[in-house]
C-alpha cells in the first residue's frame, strides 16, 4: 500500500502536503474557555510507538488567569489505523497541522524534503533542541459534537511571540547550531 506508514522515515515523502490531540499535563484543553491564549513550549518529544510515530509538545500557559503556569500536552499522531485494512497509514491532517504550526513558529518545515537533502525524519529530530522557550498565541475553540456527546477541542497556533528571545527563523544553520556537539564528537 503506497500510503502505509509505520516510522518517521515513511513520512519523508509528502511531508510538505494535521488535527492534534490534547491531554496530559495538569491542564486539559476542555478546561479552557474558547478564546485567545499565550503558551510557551516547555519540551518537545519525537517518539516511535506501537501506534506509529508522534510528536508531543508540552506547553506552559502564559496567559494570566486561573490556569497560568499550568501545562498542557499537545500530541500530533502522524499515522492512523486504516479502518479497512488495519494498517498504519499517514495521518495527512496531523502532518499538515504540524507543518503549519512549525512554519508559524518560524521553522522552515516547508523546505523539509529529500530533494533538499533535509527529509522530515531527520529535521524533526533537530527541532527539539531549539523549540524550547518559543512562545506563541493560540486560539482555543470548541468544535463539533462527538458521538459520545462531548465536543472536539481545537487549539490553533496563530502567531509567534517574537519577544521570546529565540531567533525569528529556524533554518538549516539555526537547527545545526542548536544540535552541534560542543565537544566535536
Amino acid at each position: 500500500m503506497a500510503n502505509a506508514a509505520a516510522t518517521l522515515e515513511d513520512l519523508d515523502d509528502g511531508f510538505t502536503t494535521a488535527t492534534a490531540t490534547y491531554g496530559g499535563g495538569d491542564l486539559e484543553l476542555k478546561d479552557l474557555s474558547d478564546g485567545e491564549y499565550e503558551f510557551e513550549v516547555k519540551s518537545m518529544e519525537v517518539k516511535e510507538t506501537d501506534a506509529g510515530p508522534l510528536v508531543k509538545w508540552k506547553l506552559g500557559m502564559l496567559t494570566d488567569g486561573p490556569h497560568s503556569g499550568k501545562t498542557l500536552e499537545r500530541t500530533y499522531w502522524l499515522t492512523a489505523k486504516d479502518r479497512n485494512t488495519g494498517q498504519r497509514v499517514r495521518n495527512e491532517r496531523q502532518i499538515a497541522e504540524l507543518r503549519k504550526d512549525l512554519v508559524t513558529l518560524g521553522f522552515d518545515a516547508d523546505l523539509w524534503t529529500k530533494e533538499n537533502d533535509r527529509p522530515f525524519s531527520r529535521e524533526i529530530g533537530k527541532v527539539s533542541a531549539c523549540i524550547v522557550g518559543v512562545c506563541f498565541k493560540a486560539k482555543k475553540k470548541q468544535g463539533a459534537k462527538k458521538d459520545d456527546g462531548s465536543h472536539y477541542q481545537n487549539l490553533y497556533v496563530n502567531e509567534r511571540v517574537l519577544t521570546d528571545g529565540k531567533p525569528p527563523k529556524f533554518g538549516p544553520t539555526e537547527l545545526a547550531e542548536a544540535n552541534a556537539d560542543p565537544f566535536g564528537e
